[in-house]
Parts: structure tokens; C-alpha cells; sequence
């Protein structure tokens, strides 16, 4: 890269050269954009990070997530595939393998997310039984735009990751209220858990993570968004 006519300064005074042309080496490589997984079928919106102080990781979560549709969304559950039918069996394949997960999706910055405005009943028991049973307590998610979330019936675009912390199963409150009875899982525990049918989920925690582009040689798996990355030689 060449840039023309800098001027001199010290230059110009002491010999009367008053310009020149500089030129840099840099070079450019394609790198497939910045991904990442979400460890359950949950997605909020970017007002989830507003506790976040500018210059921390980490922060106290706003209010609890109301997964149902409501004037205020600021979480829905998604199938993360607008490839496949969402079902429950969709959704709690999602979950850590230990909380009976079975797959894992990787999801780029960009891409389209749809999100579904309710799901069953043993999805929400999935989650207060992965908590009570394995121990798992911090959940990484997809972060979209607040505005673009609808009524949980689009498919914004993939902004970020944030990972949530529940601290007790009875953080999650399903939907129609009733018990959840862990033993009825194959990878659960005996543990009953007295629902009060809000539909929310209440985490004590919330860290924001970025998702950069990266290099990749055998190609990217989302190449309709592949990115530039430009560096400079010395």
C-alpha cells in the first residue's frame, strides 16, 4: 500500500524537501467469522448485558428471563436450525451431554437464529434437573438484538455469547406450574422441585464473551459470512 505526498516537517526546514511517497507490506487472509455453542436452546437479547460495567467481564443479571411471549422479551428458546422441526426432542438434545444432551450445534456471528415462542413442559424440567442433579450451574448462550426478537417468532442475527449462572433449580419455574420430579430422567437424581407455573428463569450472573473472526484452512462452515482479516509487515 502506497500513500502519496506525505509531508515532511523537520525535513522541509532543513534541506527544503517538502514531500514523499511512503509505501507498507501488509497482508490480507480470509478467516471464517467468530463462533461459538450454546450449551441450552436459550437466547437473549442485548439488554441482558446492560449491568455489565464498561470495563469488566461480568456483571449482576438484570431481572428474570420470561421465556413466554410477553411486551418485554428479553429471552426465547431456540432450535439454533431453522433446518429442523422444533420439538422437545430437539430442544433437550441441546443440553450438556451429562444433562442428557446429544449434539452440538456451532453457531457463527450473523447467522439467523429462530426462535420459538414456547416449548414442552420436560424441556423446562430438563433444565431445573440438569442444575439439581449434575451440578451444572453456568450455561453459555446466544446474545441477539433486543428489537429484532418479535414475540419469540423471528430469527435474529447471532451478535454474541453471554454465559448465565442459576444458582438453585428453583431458579427455573416452569410453565404451568406442578412438580418436576428428577428421577424421571435416566441421568437424573431424586429431586423434587414445586413449580409455580411463571415460566421464568432467574440467573444471579451474566458474562459477556466476543466472537472474533479466526483463521481457518479447510474452509469455513458458514462462508456466505466469511470475513478479512488485513495485517501489517514489518
Amino acid at each position: 500500500m502506497t500513500v502519496n505526498g506525505v509531508n515532511y516537517i523537520m525535513a522541509s526546514i532543513l534541506n527544503g524537501q517538502a514531500a514523499t511517497d511512503v509505501s507498507k507490506n501488509a497482508v490480507a487472509y480470509a478467516a471464517c467469522p467468530g463462533s461459538g455453542f450454546g450449551d441450552i436452546p436459550m437466547v437473549v437479547c442485548t439488554q441482558a448485558l446492560q449491568n455489565i460495567p464498561p470495563d469488566e467481564t461480568c456483571g449482576i443479571a438484570p431481572g428474570p428471563f420470561v421465556m413466554n411471549p410477553n411486551a418485554a422479551n428479553n429471552s426465547c428458546w431456540s432450535s439454533f436450525d431453522p433446518s429442523v422441526t422444533p420439538g422437545a426432542d430437539v430442544f433437550r438434545s441441546l443440553f450438556p451431554p451429562q444433562c442428557g444432551g446429544s449434539k452440538r450445534v456451532e453457531l457463527f456471528a450473523q447467522q439467523p437464529l429462530p426462535l420459538q415462542n414456547g416449548v414442552d413442559t420436560t424441556v423446562w424440567k430438563a433444565l431445573q434437573c440438569c442444575v439439581a442433579c449434575q451440578n451444572v450451574h453456568d450455561f453459555t448462550i446466544p446474545v441477539v438484538d433486543c428489537s429484532a426478537m418479535g414475540s419469540c417468532n423471528t430469527s435474529p442475527p447471532l451478535l454474541s455469547f453471554a454465559t448465565i449462572h442459576i444458582s438453585q433449580p428453583t431458579d427455573i419455574d416452569t410453565v404451568g406450574g406442578g412438580n418436576t420430579n428428577c428421577n424421571s430422567f435416566s441421568w437424573g437424581c431424586r429431586y423434587t422441585i414445586n413449580n409455580t407455573g411463571t415460566g421464568r428463569i432467574t440467573a444471579s450472573q451474566i458474562c459477556r464473551h466476543n466472537v472474533p473472526g479466526k483463521p481457518r484452512t479447510s474452509g469455513c462452515t458458514n462462508k456466505a459470512t466469511t470475513v478479512t482479516a488485513l495485517g501489517q509487515l514489518p
